[in-house]
């Protein structure tokens, strides 16, 4: 939610994923584990007038996350909803959903 109460298309998940990395800072400060955020492939053209930065995504990503926990390979995507009571699985695209079943079988 932005101060005005409003949550735009390009920020909503932000508190979400901002929870994850700290709780994900706090793992690994502790020894718990060690959880990344994978970055976005954006391949950058360069700067407008205005300074802001036009790219475009070189390919869809994965997963946002990635790590490792106990011995054990960690992968999963963050999603928010607005939902209370259910999560739409039209949230998660097929090259995720096939990538996470290559990281579990």
């Amino acid at each position: 939610m932005t101060r005005w109460g409003k949550s735009s298309f390009a920020n909503r998940g932000m508190a979400f994923e901002q929870l994850l990395d700290y709780t994900n800072q706090l793992y690994e400060q502790r020894g718990i584990a060690v959880i990344n955020k994978r970055p976005i492939p954006v391949k950058i053209l360069g700067r407008n007038t205005r300074g802001m930065v036009n790219g475009y995504l070189e390919k869809p990503s994965t997963v946002d996350y990635d790590g490792t926990y106990a011995g054990h390979s960690i992968v999963f995507e963050a999603k928010s909803t607005k939902e209370l009571t259910r999560f739409p699985l039209d949230n998660v695209h097929e090259h995720q959903v096939e990538y996470l079943a290559k990281c579990h079988g």
